[in-house]
């Protein structure tokens, strides 16, 4: 299988919403006191295994800086959770090459008893967060016929469960139609 070049990968990630994770990742940098905040941008990439063989050595020596990863995806009523085929070696290849990174999770919800807690735990345990890494994320694009208070519900107890186990607060990724229709708009 020939490597995608870095160009193929950043559009690829942007075509599969690469665009709410940069949005979420520039940093507000004050030059001095008193002067306006210059914005400055911190190139990123988002990845999962559709991105094939990937030249992290290549992408290091790009002003990329961080890769953002798909480690696991939920279990549905026919599929079990499952990593991401791709993910370790991401992870090694990118580390190893001087990338910031970051895992996140395509959440697949459902009704089961601790469901989301599970699902969270199983996130945690594949994707090894690390002091100096990217937050970790939880992708949620479908409701698998939960409401907004369940999905609510769902969203919280995944939320609490990785913040109790990695000491940090994970970040959301869904598109903005999907948080106002499905989540309630909710903070």
């Amino acid at each position: 299988m020939v490597r995608p070049s870095v160009r193929t990968i950043r559009r690829r990630a942007l075509a599969v919403g690469t665009l709410t994770l940069a949005t979420l990742a520039p940093t507000a940098i004050a030059v001095r006191a008193g002067a306006a905040p210059a914005v400055t941008r911190v190139p990123g990439i988002d990845v999962s295994k559709w991105q094939g063989d990937v030249d992290w050595a290549e992408v290091a020596t790009t002003t990329t800086r961080y890769v953002v990863m798909r480690a696991t995806i939920g279990n549905t009523a026919t599929v079990p959770r499952s990593i991401d085929s791709r993910y370790l070696g991401y992870l090694a290849e990118a580390t190893a090459n001087g990338l910031v990174v970051g895992a996140y999770r395509r959440a697949n919800v459902g009704r089961a008893t601790n469901d989301a807690v599970n699902e969270a735990d199983h996130f945690v345990d594949t994707a090894q967060v690390a002091a100096g890494d990217i937050l970790p994320v939880l992708d949620i694009e479908q409701t698998h016929g939960l409401n907004v208070e369940e999905m609510q519900d769902w969203v919280r107890a995944w939320v609490q469960r990785v913040r109790a186990r990695t000491g940090v607060l994970p970040m959301m990724y869904s598109s903005p139609y999907f948080w106002r229709t499905n989540m309630g708009d909710a903070t």
